[in-house]
């Protein structure tokens, strides 16, 4: 489920071992894949490369992360 939701599909290895530790560490799969879910939303229209790999992701517990997507116009950002 994770790495269906999860908007970068790479290192499948290294993120299975991540996705195990974070589960043990947290108890629950869920926050994490809520996280995941509500990233992938963030990440949309994004680059690819700017967005975390997932066991990078997941090693960072970036699913406690406030999920801000700045607006589409550059300007309206820099004034906040």
């Amino acid at each position: 489920a994770f790495w269906s939701a999860y908007p970068k599909r790479v290192d499948k290895g290294h993120a299975k071992k991540a996705w195990l530790a974070a589960v043990r560490k947290v108890g629950d799969s869920a926050p994490i894949l809520i996280g995941a879910q509500s990233f992938a939303v963030t990440c949309q229209g994004t680059d690819p490369k700017f967005i975390a790999n997932p066991a990078t992701w997941l090693n960072g517990e970036r699913w406690t992360d406030e999920q801000v997507k700045p607006p589409r116009d550059p300007d309206a950002w820099m004034q906040r």
